[in-house]
């Protein structure tokens, strides 16, 4: 059935999530059947700002200056995905691999 080199084509799924985050909360759950589990939250902080604010310089000219009541800030969620405990595992050695492998690829770039 399978041998070297043998292809597995991805399919997205009609959720499918393509996002950059910069945060990820993690954190052990436990389910109604006993079962205990990994939640991980992905999610990106976003700041918006509503408005500026003319602000006379006092010189006959003005400036804008953002006020704190124009600034909001959220944390925008992409996903909160659960996963069973050999997943989270299997999870964790993926990311270290390539992470290891990022570490290479940076020493070969210093070493150009």
């Amino acid at each position: 059935m399978f041998q070297n080199g043998s292809k597995l084509q991805h399919v997205k799924a009609t959720n499918f999530i393509e996002e950059s985050v910069d945060g990820v909360n993690i954190m052990a759950v436990g389910t109604s059947n006993g079962e205990h589990k990994i939640t991980m939250l992905f999610s990106r902080n976003s700041v918006e700002v509503s408005h500026e604010t003319f602000v006379d310089r006092g010189d006959g000219h003005f400036e804008f200056r953002t006020e704190p009541d124009a600034v909001k800030m959220s944390k925008l969620v992409f996903a909160n995905l659960t996963m069973s405990h050999a997943a989270a595992q299997g999870l964790v050695t993926a990311l270290q691999r390539a992470l290891e492998d990022q570490k290479s690829m940076q020493n070969e770039q210093e070493g150009q």
